[in-house]
């Protein structure tokens, strides 16, 4: 089991707000993500000025993109371990749901940690990111849990 501290950052979201967000993230782990992909996570809710536990991997609610564009990434530490960074109020401001991006980020995070899978299409002719979140990531195929 994969344990992932989801720590608020951001100004923008109250921490009731964030840990309810984190438990509908856990729903999604449990009941739609993990028995298809076969990897499963225990999420820690890790409050505004708060630190997380050693070991772990980190999802980060932040409030403003540190690299242009970017609605949301996911990395990893210095100390080599997965972190998934959504950045709130640039969703806000591009007008963009940012659960649906830490779940994104999440997803993404748990299917290739360390930012280095890639499949090839079915002619041997392109190389493709393990990107999960990305053929989904509009607000659109977004649904509610809880």
């Amino acid at each position: 089991m994969i344990n992932i501290s989801f720590i608020n950052a951001s100004t923008a979201v109250a921490d009731t707000l964030a840990l309810a967000t984190m438990n509908d993230l856990q729903a999604q782990v449990n009941d739609d993500f993990s028995p298809v992909w076969g990897v499963d996570a225990k999420l820690l809710f890790v409050g505004m000025g708060q630190k997380p536990k050693a070991e772990t991997w980190w999802l980060t609610l932040l409030d403003n993109s540190d690299q242009a564009g970017a609605l949301g990434y996911h990395d990893l530490t210095t100390s080599g371990y997965p972190i998934g960074k959504a950045f709130v109020k640039t969703c806000e401001q591009y007008g963009v749901s940012w659960t649906v991006d830490a779940s994104h980020e999440l997803l993404e995070m748990l299917v290739d940690p360390d930012i280095n899978l890639i499949c090839m299409d079915q002619t041997g002719s392109r190389l493709y990111a393990y990107e999960v979140g990305d053929p989904v990531q509009d607000d659109s195929c977004g649904y509610k849990i809880n």
